[in-house]
C-alpha cells in the first residue's frame, strides 16, 4: 500500500498562528493561561499543551484568573464581554479571515456594529464549534425577508474565493 499526503496537508494559518500565540502567551505570563475550548481537535497537540502549563476550559465562567487565549474560530461578542467583567486578560488569536468576514457582511449588507453582535451571539447560541457560513446565514433567515438572506448566502459563498479576504486577512 503507497500512503501519499496531499501538498496541502497540515494546519490553516488560523490554527497555527492560535498554537503560536497560545505558546508566546505562556512563556510570557506568570499565571493560568487557558484557551477557550481546544485550540485543534487533536488530543495529542493538546496534552503537549497542558504540559506547557496551558489548560482548556469549555466555559468562560471556569476563568476566574489569569489569561484567556480565544482559538481560531473566534467567540461571540458576549464572550469578551463577560471575560471583560471579570478582568480576564484576553488573548484573541480569532483567525484574521474569520474577523474579515464578519467584517465584509456587516458592510456589504449594512449591518449596524450592534445588530451584527446580536446576529452573531444568536448564531453562536447553540452551536460552540463556530459561527458557520450557513449557520450564520441561517440566523439570517430569521430576520431578514428571504430575499435578502438569500443574498447573503450567495455573497458568503464567493467570499472565499475573492480578493476582499486578502485585503484584511493575513
Amino acid at each position: 500500500m503507497e500512503i501519499i499526503i496531499a501538498s496541502h496537508s497540515g494546519l490553516c494559518y488560523g490554527v497555527k498562528r492560535a498554537l503560536t500565540l497560545a505558546k508566546q502567551t505562556r512563556r510570557r505570563r506568570a499565571g493560568r493561561v487557558m484557551t477557550l475550548g481546544e485550540l485543534i481537535h487533536n488530543p495529542r497537540v493538546i496534552a503537549d499543551l497542558k504540559a506547557l502549563g496551558i489548560e482548556s476550559v469549555d466555559d468562560p465562567a471556569a476563568a476566574a484568573e489569569g489569561t484567556v487565549v480565544i482559538r481560531s474560530h473566534g467567540v461571540a461578542p458576549g464572550v469578551y464581554q463577560a471575560l471583560k467583567k471579570k478582568k480576564i486578560e484576553v488573548v484573541d488569536a480569532t483567525c484574521p479571515i474569520v474577523k474579515r468576514i464578519q467584517q465584509l457582511v456587516e458592510a456589504r449588507f449594512g449591518l449596524a456594529p450592534e445588530e451584527a453582535r446580536k446576529l452573531i451571539d444568536e448564531a453562536w447560541a447553540s452551536e460552540r464549534e463556530a459561527v458557520d457560513l450557513y449557520r450564520f446565514t441561517s440566523v439570517l433567515k430569521r430576520r431578514l425577508d428571504e430575499d435578502e438572506a438569500q443574498k447573503v448566502f450567495e455573497y458568503l459563498r464567493q467570499i472565499d474565493e475573492l480578493d476582499e479576504l486578502k485585503e484584511g486577512g493575513p
